[in-house]
């Protein structure tokens, strides 16, 4: 699933007093098998691709779009299409082709749009009359500055993988192609929606502070009615109001054409509410310096509903919701925010959630998502008896990208999690998680669902049990990263991996000064692997014997690595436990070691060492006292050789001796000769040694006269 970075939606979500909005973002592409050494498989990465082509098209109209009729009268061509019109504008460029009368072909500026009735109108000096057939190619014009600057569309990103450009408002769609151009990403329904640009010169400013009603304030839904619903949008200022209604929505549906709804409370406002807020389709809610809230002023609040719901649970919408502070005040099972359909133009940033009674934020598993949550700068304080701070329990592949995230609670311990990736979670989705400090939960993070969880920066304290808790359930990839628990406590790990089975308690060691500086595992096929630094050493822990730990090369890479432990059954195979040991049974078993999948030696539970290849010393071999070196089973020898070979020698029938000499590479006189018959023969000796350099002479003697027969000699030469 592709993911358009931060940028993109930190631009959009920016109040713009300039003619035109502003989208960047990066060509980056999530979920991508990458390898890593240390890991065995491919854990799911982010993948980034340098100047990749950028697509801006118009929500609605991606491609091609054919002509019901056309027509001519006065120099200006009327257009009626077979589908609807919406999000195009006046300025955009069109391709007209394929029209049975050809005069009407060609490239046109669009000139008028008229969305009820699926029509547009293009300038072009001909005779008067009509035509039919043909197809309509639609083009955004991009600026590459608020100043007008034309950007070719399609344009290129720049070589580090960034892009942006300026436009006027609409919906638009963005695709790259990180994935080639059969399979781009696409960031869907994009919403520019200034409301003082191009096409919003009609839009609405509603400010609350008027005394209306017999001296009352507008209600939030009486000001938000006032609004038109499609297509230039509105924006509402409001100032404190008790409400004694059910909430109110701000937003609409995706089915129009609609640049939405901003609800902004001034600087110190405060809403009291009696049911929720909706925050729907194009929908913004922020307050003024962070000094602005909505609370829940008691009495008639419905239990377990969300102070604020972000999405309908059937689209993934674009909703803004921040710089405001949220106070549940204690009602039973509430929860902060929900958020149940998001796209990447969405984010939740700056706000306090305080006297929650079950999450402050739940993603839940109803929702229909496009890539990220993003999550900025989000603080949570939950009551006694509080859940999770932040809850994932998605099933349809979002990701989370959670940054300076402060997680507290104002009563006791409690079970919940700073944050949780819960069982449910879609494989292969990625979450980021930043910056995080967590107190008072019984985990920091908890990952007991699927996909690939990376925490940069987690800092735990005041009563944080696991810091970074991985659960027996958890599958996929995780990577901790400046991992701190300030317990300082054998109880109170740094790290807690029950998938791999090891637990770094903050105490030094293995945590010095309370911190692990790199932890990463991964669970796939029922296999797992886990790699990570401490105040000791690198370890490694598999339990997949087959597969080597590490590449060892020059240069940069791994130079060596701690062996400590012992070799235990896990689920009956093999494994190297370098510090804590592996799951199952803790049984001694042998180390075994293997190159290409192939038995290579083994360190048995007696301490032997068997190799089933040659063992090659480059320098001295030292033996211990009381031990030896033996050579075991048939055929196996043990030597250092500098030569060797066979030589055929006859000996003399009379007393006396015979020389015969043979070529040996290598050898010196300083060395030495041995020399062996194949079959021996009574009442002969022999004799052997490097006559001069490269030369070995065998000598028999006969001591006693008789017939003798011709004789092989094994001879070998050593230092």
């Amino acid at each position: 699933m592709g993911k358009i970075a931060l940028g993109l939606l930190a631009c959009l979500l920016a109040a713009s007093a300039q003619a035109r909005q502003r989208a960047f973002g990066y060509c980056q592409r999530s979920v991508q098998a990458g390898t890593v050494s240390g890991l065995t498989g491919s854990p799911f990465v982010q993948a980034s691709y340098p100047s990749c082509t950028v697509k801006v098209m118009f929500a609605g109209l991606p491609g091609t779009v054919a002509i019901s009729s056309i027509s001519r009268s006065s120099n200006v061509v009327t257009v009626v299409l077979s589908s609807s019109t919406t999000n195009l504008i006046v300025d955009a460029k069109v391709t007209i082709a394929g029209v049975t009368d050809s005069s009407y072909n060609g490239d046109f500026t669009v000139a008028t749009v008229t969305v009820s009735s699926n029509t547009f109108t293009y300038n072009q000096t001909g005779s008067n009359g009509s035509s039919w057939g043909g197809t309509s190619l639609f083009t955004p014009v991009l600026y590459s500055d608020r100043l007008g600057t034309i950007l070719e569309n399609p344009f290129t990103a720049t070589p580090s993988g960034s892009w942006s450009f300026y436009a006027d408002n609409t919906r638009y769609d963005v695709a790259t192609s990180e994935g080639g151009p059969s399979s781009p990403v696409t960031v869907g329904r994009v919403l520019f929606a200034d409301l003082l640009g191009q096409n919003a010169i009609t839009a609405y400013k509603i400010n609350t502070k008027i005394l209306v009603d017999n001296n009352r304030f507008l209600t939030p839904e009486a000001a938000l009615a006032t609004c038109p619903a499609s297509p230039i949008g509105c924006y509402v200022e409001h100032t404190d109001f008790s409400s004694t209604s059910a909430g109110f929505t701000v937003g609409g549906t995706p089915s129009v054409n609609y640049f939405g709804q901003k609800f902004e409370l001034y600087p110190g406002a405060r809403i009291d509410l009696r049911g929720k807020v909706n925050l729907l389709d194009g929908g913004v809610v922020f307050g003024d310096d962070f000094v602005s809230s909505l609370l829940i002023a008691g009495g008639s609040f419905p239990g377990a509903t969300p102070l604020v719901d972000v999405g309908d649970g059937v689209n993934p919408l674009t909703e803004q919701l921040w710089n405001l502070r949220l106070n549940a005040n204690l009602v039973p099972g509430i929860t902060g925010i929900r958020i149940r359909g998001f796209n990447d133009s969405s984010g939740v940033w700056n706000t306090t959630t305080q006297n929650y009674m079950a999450n402050c934020i739940s993603i839940d598993g109803t929702n229909v998502l496009v890539n990220n949550f993003i999550m900025v700068n989000n603080i949570c304080g939950g009551a006694t008896g509080a859940g999770d701070a932040i809850s994932l329990n998605n099933i349809n592949g979002g990701e989370l990208f959670a940054r300076t995230t402060t997680v507290s609670n104002s009563g006791s311990q409690i079970a919940g999690a700073g944050l949780h990736i819960a069982g449910t979670s879609t494989t292969g989705a990625t979450h980021t998680d930043i910056s995080h400090h967590a107190e008072k939960h019984n985990d920091g993070d908890l990952l007991d669902g699927n996909g690939s969880l990376t925490t940069i920066g987690l800092n735990c304290g005041n009563g944080v049990v696991n810091c970074a808790h991985v659960a027996p359930t958890a599958t996929g990839s995780w990577v901790f990263i400046n991992t701190h628990n300030n317990a300082d406590s054998a109880s109170n790990p740094v790290i807690k991996d029950e998938v791999c089975g090891v637990t770094l308690a903050s105490i030094n060691p293995p945590a010095q000064m309370g911190s692990i500086p790199f932890y990463m595992g991964q669970a796939q096929s029922g296999h797992f692997s886990c790699f990570w630094q401490d105040a000791n050493a690198l370890h490694y822990l598999t339990d997949s014997s087959s597969i080597a730990p590490f590449l060892l090369q020059g240069g940069n890479q791994l130079q060596s690595w701690n062996l400590a432990g012992t070799v235990k059954t896990v689920f009956g195979a093999e494994c190297m436990a370098y510090q804590q040991g592996c799951l199952g049974t803790l049984t001694d078993h042998p180390l075994k070691v293997y190159t290409n999948g192939t038995l290579a030696a083994t360190f048995d539970s007696s301490q032997n060492f068997l190799v089933t290849g040659n063992v090659t010393v480059g320098g001295s071999l030292a033996i211990g006292s009381g031990g030896g070196l033996t050579s075991t089973g048939a055929g196996g020898t043990m030597e250092s050789l500098i030569a060797a070979g066979t030589l055929r020698i006859v000996p003399r029938n009379a007393v006396g001796c015979v020389d015969q000499t043979v070529t040996a590479p290598g050898a010196t006189t300083a060395m030495k000769v041995v020399v062996s018959p194949v079959s021996p023969q009574n009442n002969i000796m022999w004799a052997g040694y490097v006559s001069t350099s490269n030369t070995v002479d065998i000598r028999v003697c006969t001591i006693i006269a008789l017939l003798g027969s011709a004789t092989t000699f094994n001879w070998s030469v050593i230092p």
